[in-house]
């Protein structure tokens, strides 16, 4: 978008997903030509800031009946903002899986305090519904809570009209997004993660009934197993406890509502990731539950922070020393995000900067044109990484990444126009040396129809 100033479409081969929304891509472009389109650190600070307005809400919900107990509920939000940032993906990272449930969560906390008491039109609802739907596939899961809390409006008559306004325009843009996808990218309905029913019938017909019963035990297994669960449960329990048992009536029952609600999506949620790794994903990556641990994280963010809202909210009717002992709660939801993730690079971030240095080095001195058609061959513990920086470097759709097997001499497609050699393995060099002795020595291979 920044390199073309329009979005994707049938011209950009090198886009992969294909009918994945821009929401986020959308304001990270607009933040990138106030700021500077070639500063890519304003990406991410882009998105931290869309994940920290999601937050600021939640200090509407502070008692402040005390000074004692209103910097205890800072402490808490403090705290939970810590682990949620920390939980899912960096800061230091553009997926979205942060950013999701906390537009989700935010539009849950309004439609609760402002839209069901009246306070607010739901119309003012729509911005953050819109944008929860036009971040990933998945955004209409996320905007299910909210969408709850309004649907008792309809019973009002003069609410009607605007709550069907705010619960149909975010559906109503999901049809026009899809329907832009099929417009511009002539094979859109069946690409990958496409949502679409030709996509998901293909996505099961490729998989036998032996290794659908093997993703859906693994799926059971992977969702109420494991470290990360015991850790949200400890923290639920400590916090929604001490409501339960130290509260009244009205303060036990919303903390029960919240719960309910919790428990349902969770459940919801892992039926909807068990079709997607049936119906949507290739079975290889759906035996081994790609991407599980992130996806999973995504729920979990958004009900710990519906349960953190409902608690601060309904605080002032403890006494200081149950809210304190909620505070314990607040230190397993650190843990749980330390436990997952971090705040400063990983090793992996470093190997993946390596990587980038690398490639730009060599394509600026090999004047590689953007475009191109590469063959990168790499070290086997590159993954894919490699293939993706250099399609990122180069917005081109045809950048392949072998591997080098000594003895075993790689497949070079027919298009191909330049071969990277990343692996420093001797045996490769003197088989490229072969190969082509006019280019000996050289890291990148210059291809002309005669040397395939």
């Amino acid at each position: 978008m920044l390199a073309s100033d329009r979005f994707p479409n049938f011209l950009n081969l090198e886009i992969t997903f294909q009918q994945y929304p821009l929401g986020a891509s959308a304001w990270i472009y607009h933040v990138a030509h106030l700021t500077g389109p070639d500063e890519e650190w304003i990406w991410l600070v882009a998105q931290g800031w869309l994940e920290l307005t999601c937050l600021v809400p939640l200090f509407s919900t502070l008692c402040r009946k005390s000074r004692g107990q209103t910097a205890a509920g800072m402490l808490l939000i403090a705290l939970f903002s810590f682990a949620a940032l920390n939980a899912c993906v960096s800061l230091q990272d553009l997926l979205v899986d942060t950013l999701l449930p906390l537009t989700g969560a935010a539009a849950l906390l309004f439609a609760v305090k402002e839209c069901r008491e009246e306070a607010a039109s739901p119309l003012w609802l729509l911005p953050m519904l819109l944008t929860t739907v036009q971040i990933k596939n998945s955004g209409i899961f996320f905007i299910l809570p909210a969408i709850l809390m309004l649907l008792p409006l309809l019973k009002k008559k003069p609410l009607r009209g605007k709550t069907l306004a705010a619960v149909l325009i975010p559906v109503l843009s999901v049809y026009l997004w899809y329907t832009h996808c099929l417009y511009v990218y002539p094979a859109a309905a069946t690409t990958y993660h496409a949502m679409t029913a030709a996509n998901f019938s293909s996505g099961l017909a490729a998989k036998s009934a032996e290794t659908i019963r093997e993703i859906l035990s693994a799926v059971l297994k992977a969702s109420f197993t494991g470290k990360t669960l015991v850790l949200f449960l400890a923290g639920t329990v400590l916090l929604s406890g001490s409501l339960l048992l130290a509260g009244d009536g009205a303060a036990r029952r919303r903390m029960g509502q919240c719960l309910l609600l919790s428990l349902g999506l969770y459940l919801v949620y892992t039926v909807g990731m068990a079709g997607m790794y049936i119906f949507s994903m290739p079975e290889e990556e759906a035996v081994v539950l790609a991407g599980f641990d992130r996806y999973r994280m995504s729920v979990l963010i958004l009900m710990a922070y519906s349960q953190l809202a409902c608690f601060l909210q309904e605080s002032g009717r403890l006494k200081m020393g149950t809210c304190l002992c909620a505070g314990g709660s607040a230190v397993l939801l650190v843990l749980w995000g330390a436990h997952n993730g971090g705040l400063l690079p990983a090793q992996a971030s470093g190997k993946l900067l390596e990587t980038r240095a690398w490639m730009e080095a060599t394509v600026e001195q090999a004047q590689i044109p953007q475009g191109a058609a590469c063959l990168v061959i790499a070290p086997e513990e590159q993954g894919e990484s490699s293939r993706n920086v250099l399609r990122f470097l180069l917005l081109s759709g045809d950048v392949l990444q072998g591997t080098w097997t000594e003895g075993t001499e790689p497949e070079i497609p027919y298009y191909i126009e330049y071969v990277l050699l990343q692996d420093d393995d001797p045996a490769l060099r003197a088989w490229a040396d072969e190969k082509w002795p006019d280019q000996a020595g050289s890291t990148v291979i210059r291809l002309t129809p005669a040397q395939y």
